[in-house]
C-alpha cells in the first residue's frame, strides 16, 4: 500500500508540474498497485479528486489516445520497473547502479525503511529510540546520499531496494547445493 501511496502521489506532483506523460504512466502505475490491493485510494477515498484532476488535466493535454497509451504502459508494469520509473531517470548515474553504488548506515538503512511505512521523523525517533532532531538528521543523510529531493524518493529507493535484496538472496540460495 506505502508504494501504492507514493507513486499515486508522484503521479499527482508530476500533473502540476504540466510533465503530462510522466503524470499519465504513474498514474498507471498507480492503478497497478491499487488493482493489486483490491481497490483505488484505500482508506482515503476523500483524496480521490486529486488523481480526478491529474487524470483530467494529462487526458486534456495529451490527448485521448496519447494518454490511454502512456496509462497502459503504467498499468503492465511490474512493481520493480513502477518503483525505476517513478524514481525518474534524474539521479545521478553513481546512484542509478544500485544498492552497490550505494551505501548506507545500518541505521540510515533501517531509517530508509520506515520512511517506507511512512512514519514521521517523531514516529521515527520513537521507534528507534533516538531524539527528534536525530531522526531528521539520518533522514537528511539518506537524502543526500541517494541523491535525493523527497521522502516519497526514499521510500521507492526503499522497496525497490528491498525487492533486490530478495531476488538475490533467492539467487544465492538456487546457486547452492
Amino acid at each position: 500500500m506505502n508504494a501504492a501511496w507514493r507513486v499515486e502521489s508522484l503521479a499527482w506532483t508530476a500533473a502540476a508540474q504540466r510533465d503530462w506523460k510522466h503524470a499519465a504512466v504513474l498514474l498507471g502505475a498507480a492503478a497497478m498497485y491499487w488493482q493489486k490491493i483490491g481497490r483505488p485510494l484505500s482508506g482515503l477515498s476523500r483524496l480521490s479528486g486529486h488523481r480526478d484532476k491529474a487524470m483530467k488535466s494529462a487526458r486534456k493535454a495529451l490527448g485521448e489516445s496519447a494518454f490511454d497509451r502512456e496509462f497502459h504502459r503504467g498499468v503492465v508494469m511490474s512493481e520493480m520497473e513502477a518503483v525505476a520509473y517513478a524514481l525518474d531517470e534524474r539521479r545521478s548515474a553513481q546512484a542509478a547502479s544500485s544498492s552497490e553504488a550505494i551505501r548506507l548506515t545500518r541505521r540510515e538503512q533501517q531509517v530508509a525503511e520506515l520512511v517506507a511505512q511512512g512514519l514521521t521523523n517523531r514516529a521515527i525517533a520513537e521507534r528507534l529510540f533516538i531524539s527528534v532532531r536525530t531522526a531528521q538528521g539520518h533522514v537528511e543523510h539518506v537524502l543526500t546520499k541517494l541523491g535525493f529531493n523527497s521522502r516519497a524518493q526514499i521510500a521507492a529507493w526503499a522497496v525497490s531496494h528491498a525487492h533486490e535484496e530478495e531476488s538475490q538472496g533467492a539467487a544465492r540460495s538456487i546457486d547452492r547445493p
